[in-house]
């Protein structure tokens, strides 16, 4: 059974669209007999305000010292065979550590981009330059949008493409929820011109 270390935001609570990912992900393996998903969620701060900014810098180092004991620890008691990080910006300064840690424990690498602002971020030159170190560790890169498979191949990096909807190719005309061929559903979740919605 191949064993992943699914390492990133993850919760109880969903909380937002990265936790939400991460959860479908687990719970879609939960009983697969060949995979084994095994939550190594990431060190949050619930602190607000004035408080939070005064402590964010001591939180910042104590998430990275987490996530590196923890990563040790994880190899030791599950002997796994990969990580799947998903990649969220605030913290890539601290993910190239984590991935060097995980090249040298043996354990193989997903780099999940999933960040709608991705392509801004990159274009940041410190940011590029750590988003490369952390491609360049990194056995397998997934995207969830298409333009990130152009983007990075110009920028030397093959990627796999893992979108975040499912088609919908089944007739439903005789559903009682369609008419007309046209499938009503109810979106619920944040729609502005960032995120590439323009319609």
């Amino acid at each position: 059974m191949k064993k992943i270390l699914l390492y990133g935001p993850l919760s109880k609570v969903i909380s937002g669209g990265f936790d939400r990912m991460n959860m479908n992900t687990y719970n879609l393996f939960k009983n697969d007999e060949e995979i084994k998903i095994i939550k190594m969620p990431m060190m949050k701060m619930k602190l607000k305000g004035k408080l939070k900014l005064i402590l964010y810098p001591l939180f910042y180092f104590i998430s990275f010292l987490y996530s590196f004991l923890y990563l040790i620890y994880y190899k030791i008691k599950y002997k796994p065979d990969v990580l799947h990080i998903t990649a969220v910006t605030t913290f890539i300064y601290r993910d190239i550590f984590i991935l060097l840690l995980a090249k040298i424990l043996s354990i193989k690498i997903i780099y999940d981009i999933r960040a709608g602002l991705f392509i801004s971020n990159y274009n940041s030159k410190i940011k590029r330059f750590i988003y490369n170190r952390n491609f360049s560790i990194s056995n397998l890169i997934l995207v969830e949008g298409k333009k990130y498979i152009s983007f990075l191949k110009s920028k030397g990096f093959n990627t796999v493409y893992l979108p975040n909807y499912t088609s919908i190719e089944k007739n439903y005309t005789n559903n009682i929820y369609t008419s007309n061929k046209i499938i009503k559903f109810i979106y619920i979740g944040r729609v502005n011109k960032s995120k590439g919605i323009t319609d």
